[in-house]
């Protein structure tokens, strides 16, 4: 028999209910309004029933009466940590632990039950114990994503855990009805398909409201997927493998050799669903149309679905690149840091240069720049932080460093500076995704190059509705001929407009037009531009 290895130890003190009627009348009284109290009261509550001793119908009944309003919170409660930079700050450590607490001991509840099943109690309930306990790994999973944390290891194995006790009990394909989702009707296969399909959608890449796209999509068409124990002969789409003895999600690579500890997702109809999908978007049917989401709009739409169909229906095809070894490399973070280590000075305005003081002046005579106290007071304000990097190619690098030392905050889509190990001068680039790997401590990062040796400048804008603002930093970027790239003007965020005259200064002060948006990041915004 499986082993959950559920806690046994039992509460001093009673829940506020010992049925679902009186679970329901105490319902009445939770603050709901107030979603960070009401999380902290489910979670105690849930934690004394759990070590509460109760029949397994009884349990079960009242842990119903409770998910909807555990779910309604957690979704709320999203928003104080989802999609922040990384590591996150106190107050949002505090917001994702409670969160994650919530989940877990919802989840003990139906394992309890889950376990009173397998022990031989009313079998039949079964089927809604482990559907529910999977379905709530699922909420966690959300949670972990939104936060920027991978999934620990004991996450995968509680949830194949879960799963193969579903099997067990034959109760793997039992419908069920979840009245809180799209599909009414839905069975424990489906639940973990669910999870698995996330996970392959690489989340951790994707912005919050793609996420929450994924995940209805993975919801919606997880039961057109069939979990086999054999492989399936055949198969024109190649199935995804799952090591349910392991603590891993998708294996892409693997070779079975003990076959009893394999399934394969057999992906036929899923793939059929999905080019379905893409055909009618590129004839010009809408999205909703598609029943892809009234709120999903082309053309991103049509492109995310195509990343999902490459994740989901064709794994590991030219995700697999040769990482070189890793090796140190300095990084630094922000505009005004940046920007003293890419020019190797003080940023100064540059109109201030005829008020300089007379030391000043010699000291620029002498030595080509001021060397008095600014430089000294900018090389302690800004460091450099170390990182051990690889590199996955011309243009994409995998960076990480321990969550012991001390570094900036990072965002997705920020800009970075990065001189590796050897290299003399700093490159620009940006950052693709983040994460925080828990079991191995360590903030991880990919992040993409820009072409190109940049070169630190001073902007400003100009016009009547502008005013005479000061200079600020931004860095040029040369044109990339062999790579199609014109030359380029990073800026801080908001400065971009069609046509808009900039001042532009490194060793003398001109004009240029930008022209178009190359891209937008979390703190910058790159264009190209003319020469005035």
């Amino acid at each position: 028999m499986i082993d959950l290895d559920l806690p046994l130890e039992l509460s001093a003190e009673p829940p506020a209910f010992n049925s679902a009627e009186s679970a329901r009348d105490w319902l009445e009284q939770l603050p709901l309004a107030n979603s960070t109290q009401a999380q902290a009261v489910l979670a105690h509550q849930l934690e004394l029933l759990a070590g509460t001793a109760l029949s397994l119908d009884q349990r079960l009944r009242i842990i119903e009466v409770l998910r909807e309003s555990v779910l309604f919170v957690q979704q709320d409660c999203l928003r104080r940590f989802a999609a922040r930079p990384l590591p996150l700050s106190t107050a949002e450590q505090s917001a994702y632990d409670a969160c994650l607490g919530l989940w877990r001991v919802l989840e003990t509840n139906y394992l309890l039950c889950l376990q009173n099943s397998l022990a031989g109690q009313l079998p039949d309930r079964a089927a809604l114990a482990a559907q529910r306990a999977v379905a709530t790994k699922t909420g966690e999973l959300l949670a972990h994503c939104a936060a920027g944390y991978l999934a620990p290891a004991a996450y995968w194995t509680r949830l194949h855990q879960i799963y193969r006790a579903g099997e067990a009990l034959e109760v793997s394909l039992h419908a069920v009805v979840d009245g809180l989702h799209t599909n009414a009707e839905t069975t424990l296969a489906a639940a973990y398909v669910e999870s698995l399909l996330l996970a392959a959608a690489q989340p951790l890449e994707l912005t919050p409201r793609q996420l929450d796209l994924v995940a209805r999509w993975a919801r919606r068409w997880a039961a057109k997927v069939s979990v086999l124990a054999t492989e399936p002969r055949a198969a024109k789409t190649p199935p995804l493998l799952v090591n349910v003895a392991s603590s891993e999600a998708i294996s892409l690579l693997a070779t079975p050799q003990d076959e009893a500890d394999w399934r394969w997702l057999e992906l036929t109809e899923l793939r059929k669903t999905l080019k379905r999908r893409l055909q009618g978007l590129a004839d010009g049917e809408s999205p909703e149309s598609l029943l892809l989401g009234s709120d999903c709009v082309q053309p991103d739409c049509e492109e995310l679905l195509l990343r999902i169909y490459r994740l989901w229906c064709k794994p590991g095809a030219g995700s697999l690149k040769e990482a070189r070894p890793s090796a140190d490399c300095e990084l630094v973070a922000g505009f005004v840091a940046m920007h003293f280590f890419i020019s190797g000075d003080v940023f100064f305005q540059p109109e201030a240069t005829s008020r300089l003081s007379k030391r000043e002046h010699e000291e620029i005579a002498t030595f080509g720049s001021i060397v008095s106290r600014h430089r000294e007071e900018s090389r302690q304000r800004f460091s450099t932080e170390s990182w051990q990097a690889r590199s996955l190619g011309v243009a994409d690098m995998q960076l990480a460093r321990s969550l012991q030392e001390a570094g900036a905050r990072i965002a997705r889509g920020q800009l970075l500076a990065l001189r590796p190990q050897g290299d003399r001068g700093f490159m620009l680039a940006v950052v693709r995704s983040l994460m925080i790997d828990g079991d191995e401590g360590q903030l991880k990062l990919n992040a993409r190059l820009l072409a190109g040796t940049p070169s630190a400048v001073a902007l400003r804008c100009t016009g009547l509705a502008v005013g005479k603002d000061d200079f600020c930093q931004g860095f040029r970027l040369p044109a990339m001929e062999q790579l199609q790239e014109p030359a380029s003007i990073l800026m801080p965020s908001a400065y971009f407009r069609p046509g808009r005259i900039i001042e532009i200064y490194s060793d003398v002060l001109r004009q240029i037009r930008l022209t178009r948006l190359i891209e937008r990041g979390t703190d910058f915004e790159r264009a190209s531009f003319e020469w005035e």
